[in-house]
């Protein structure tokens, strides 16, 4: 990649794997919105930067989604889609970072996730494990 040119293709198993979380708790308007981003990734839409940086994502939005307490299932899976969430959208905002188009919101996100899933390993409450693949 040179400097200044943007891979959207790059956000795509990203955004699909955030997209199937999202389906998979009935949260059809965000999966929707993630949607739309697929779509303007693939159509290398100029928006498609200036939408992912929004505050759709990581001002009140896709960001302040939990998977504990305010929704149906096994408290197992969800604190593990929980977890596996969070990490897909640290994982946006490093993609983000190193395509040059990191916002304040992507980035301080990121670090209160980070911070929160150290927080998680030093409790012993998760622990990575080799199934964790973010974008399966």
């Amino acid at each position: 990649m040179s400097a200044g040119e943007l891979e959207p293709e790059r956000f795509v198993p990203i955004l699909d794997a955030l997209r199937s979380v999202l389906l998979k708790y009935d949260f059809i308007e965000d999966a929707t919105f993630v949607a739309e981003l697929i779509d303007l990734a693939y159509l290398e839409s100029p928006d498609f930067a200036r939408r992912l940086q929004g505050g759709r994502i990581w001002g009140k939005g896709l960001a302040d989604i939990a998977f504990r307490g305010n929704v149906e299932g096994r408290q197992e899976d969800l604190r593990r889609n929980d977890v596996r969430y969070k990490q897909l959208l640290i994982q946006l905002a490093d993609e983000m970072k190193a395509q040059g188009i990191a916002s304040d919101g992507s980035e301080f996100v990121a670090d209160a996730f980070r911070k929160g899933m150290e927080i998680l390993r030093a409790r012993g409450d998760w622990v990575p494990s080799s199934d964790d693949d973010l974008t399966a």
